[in-house]
């Protein structure tokens, strides 16, 4: 969620405006609960009324500064999912450092593992940012890391560090986590440490991914931490073994970014959610909310 625009526009950052027109949207047609309290209506069959649930991922500060104030107004309850790791640091998520790169850079052009991408124009970089981002994705943690540096130093925008970055890319400090858990209307999910794609690893990475979310939620919050969201979020982004270790840490709702309506039917550690970002127009989101209410009362 951001105040000001970014240059090169991502789907991952909505305008403050578009998600105040969006939850008031939400707030006439739908219940809103939070994601503990959707997940235990759902698993009894107790939802007799269109239900929505509202889910952050990552955990940017923003999620503070621009969200929390809106659903305070509107006393709308939600969940953020944090990359624990970058809680109070100044590191941001490998996507935001690209991204960063992306905008930043001099070049009219980049040279990367045989393709030639363009940079020359807004839309160029756009598409480019789109692009590198979806291949990216297909390399485990440490490859992965190691290619937007190499990508940052070909762009001349720096390193590939975090150092310098867009302040609209920072994190989470354990300060605002505290203040927006204190009165319940937030809920703090683990979204593992680093942002790590889960199926890339191996069980033990998995396992220690996992676990140490989990720790610092709980250490962050105070109490224990049963809410889970998958980077990237496709149903081949995580596998048996994620599933395995999710339940022996005792998480009892996970998410995806797969989209669909959730039933009693739906595995609760695969739960459905409908990626609402930079893109949609009021329009598109009202046309959403209608198919969903229709299917919500049995129409």
């Amino acid at each position: 969620m951001v105040r000001r625009p970014l240059e090169v526009e991502d789907f991952c950052f909505l305008r403050e405006e578009e998600f105040l027109h969006q939850l008031e949207a939400l707030r006439r047609r739908f219940r809103i609960v939070s994601l503990a309290e959707g997940a235990r209506l759902l698993a009894g069959g107790d939802l007799d009324v269109p239900t929505a649930v509202l889910t952050f991922d990552d955990g940017f500060q923003d999620n503070h500064d621009v969200v929390y104030p809106a659903l305070r107004a509107a006393g709308a309850p939600a969940t953020i999912f944090v990359c624990t790791d970058l809680v109070d640091t100044d590191g941001v998520p490998w996507y935001c450092r690209l991204h960063d790169a992306i905008t930043r850079t001099p070049r009219r052009e980049l040279e990367w593992s045989g393709r030639r991408y363009p940079l020359d124009g807004i839309p160029a970089r756009t598409r480019t940012a789109r692009e590198l981002k979806s291949a990216l994705k297909r390399l485990a943690a440490p490859a992965l890391e190691a290619a937007v540096d190499e990508i940052g130093r070909r762009l001349d925008a720096g390193d590939g560090s975090s150092r310098g970055v867009d302040p609209r890319f920072r994190m989470l400090s354990a300060a605002a986590i505290r203040e927006m858990t204190r009165e319940g209307l937030v809920e703090i999910g683990a979204h593992t440490a680093s942002h790590a794609i889960l199926a890339r690893l191996p069980p033990a990475a998995q396992r220690d991914e996992i676990e140490r979310s989990i720790a610092r939620v709980r250490a962050l919050t105070g109490t224990e931490c049963r809410l889970f969201a998958y980077p990237n979020g496709r149903f081949e982004d995580y596998d048996g073994a994620t599933l395995e270790i999710l339940r022996g840490a005792g998480i009892a709702a996970a998410v995806t970014a797969e989209s669909g309506w959730n039933d009693a039917a739906t595995p609760p550690l695969e739960l459905l959610r409908f990626a609402i970002g930079g893109e949609p127009s009021m329009p598109l989101f009202e046309r959403v909310l209608n198919r969903a209410e229709k299917l919500a009362r049995g129409r």
